[in-house]
């Protein structure tokens, strides 16, 4: 397929061209405040003065609450500038700024199929772990215990038996309910498990970098990604509140070489 970037940044004629400077990263009143309140930092100081005057309770708490943040605020900024564009999805423009802009190119040769709920969705993926001849990789940020993650842990044990390679890479703090019963399934048919950012006190400062990719790619082909894990609330067509509506992609072709990689990357 060619690949075709994009060559300049000017915005296109319709387009206000004071739009082009506008600093996007400032947070108005709203983002300001809650920039303050993620600031484990001012906690701790405020901990320090409470504690200098005899606040010993109110200091813990503070402190607590500093310490806390300091492990799950963000870390991320929003860029200052942003491009500014008006062409429609199907234009050429866009397909080249999405491949400028991720330096991912598109890929021709693939079949997509969309999948609504888990009554579309789990059962092709089973279906693709069937007949898997040579690996399996899945990573995920919820792989719960349950009918659906035993269903799956069967599934994939079946085939290691059978010699294929099966690795999981899960979250650590996500995926932490598996429940010995699916692990023990996973394992004794020679499986392999990964947990991604266990915490240790050595990284506790990176406590909240988990991973929320969800893939399932079987034999470098044939690749699932969307936005559910492997748990009960997905079973059904979101028939009520205890059925989680969701979708998943089913991908066969060249294109599954990127989960693929995304997965020996994580």
């Amino acid at each position: 397929m060619r690949r075709i970037y994009p060559t300049a940044t000017a915005p296109l004629p319709e387009q206000d061209s004071k739009d082009k400077k506008k600093d996007k990263s400032k947070p108005g009143w709203l983002g300001f405040f809650r920039r303050l309140i993620w600031a484990w930092w001012i906690w701790i100081a405020v901990a320090s003065v409470a504690a200098l005057v005899d606040h010993g309770n109110l200091a813990a708490v503070l402190a607590g609450v500093g310490f806390f943040f300091y492990l799950v605020a963000p870390r991320e900024r929003v860029p200052s500038f942003g491009l500014e564009a008006k062409f429609p999805v199907t234009s050429l423009e866009f397909r080249s700024s999405v491949t400028g802009a991720t330096g991912v190119p598109f890929i021709q040769g693939n079949n997509l199929s969309l999948l609504n709920n888990g009554d579309e969705f789990y059962p092709a993926m089973l279906e693709a772990i069937a007949k898997a001849q040579k690996t399996i990789t899945m990573e995920a940020y919820i792989y719960w215990a349950g009918e659906v993650g035993k269903q799956f842990a069967r599934a994939m044990a079946e085939r290691g038996r059978a010699g294929v390679q099966v690795k999981l890479l899960l979250d650590a703090f996500g995926s932490a309910t598996i429940g010995r019963e699916v692990q023990s399934i996973l394992k004794d048919s020679g499986c392999e498990i990964a947990w991604y950012n266990r915490v240790w006190l050595k990284t506790i400062g990176r406590f909240n970098h988990r991973n929320h990719r969800k893939s399932l790619i079987v034999d470098g082909r044939v690749a699932f990604t969307g936005g559910a894990g492997i748990a009960d609330h997905w079973i059904g067509a979101a028939q009520g509140p205890k059925h989680w509506r969701d979708i998943q992609i089913r991908l066969e072709g060249p294109g599954a070489v990127g989960l693929q990689a995304a997965f020996a990357q994580n």
